[in-house]
């Protein structure tokens, strides 16, 4: 039988666009985009750009979806009380982390993420129709890679500050 971490190391959440043109994968290297050769004909830089965004902000939602599943199989249902002060401590550390935000930018794509799932994508001018699809979705998978870490950074200061003696020490 594996182990929470072994079946969560093993997910890979795949998602499309609305349209089709672009394809987001999120697994525990990270997430990445494809972009369908026909794409540059069917997109200027902002139509494209939300694409990216809606496809990148499914593969979280599924990520974090099969997440809360695995964890569920594997230790079954939250048992905190709701009126603990174990609930209200997850509670403020999850409304925190819903503000937090990372932007990066590499090449032609600018990426910001807030919270766990959402993502705005955005395209210098000229882009469609100048750089070929590779290059877009190499400077959006880039973009992308630094905005996560950027997040995650965020998230464990924010840890550091609300859950440890060091952060609470700070407050001082």
């Amino acid at each position: 039988m594996s182990s929470f971490i072994d079946r969560l190391s093993k997910m890979v959440v795949t998602t499309k666009s609305p349209d089709g043109t672009v394809t987001a994968r999120a697994d525990r290297t990270g997430t990445a985009v494809a972009l369908t050769p026909d794409t540059m004909t069917r997109h200027g830089e902002d139509s494209l750009a939300e694409q990216v965004a809606t496809a990148i902000s499914a593969a979280y939602s599924g990520a974090a979806r099969g997440a809360d599943i695995l964890m569920e199989k594997e230790y079954g249902r939250p048992r905190t009380k709701p009126d603990t002060a174990v609930a209200e401590a997850r509670r403020r550390f999850e409304t925190a982390q819903a503000d937090l935000n990372a932007t990066a930018q590499y090449g032609r794509a600018t990426v910001t993420r807030r919270g766990t799932t959402e993502i705005t994508v955005t395209l210098r001018p000229r882009t469609v129709g100048y750089i070929d699809p590779e290059r877009i979705s190499a400077d959006i998978n880039e973009a992308v890679a630094a905005a996560e870490l950027g997040l995650v950074k965020a998230v464990l200061r924010l840890r550091k500050d609300m859950f440890t003696r060091e952060g609470a020490d700070n407050d001082r």
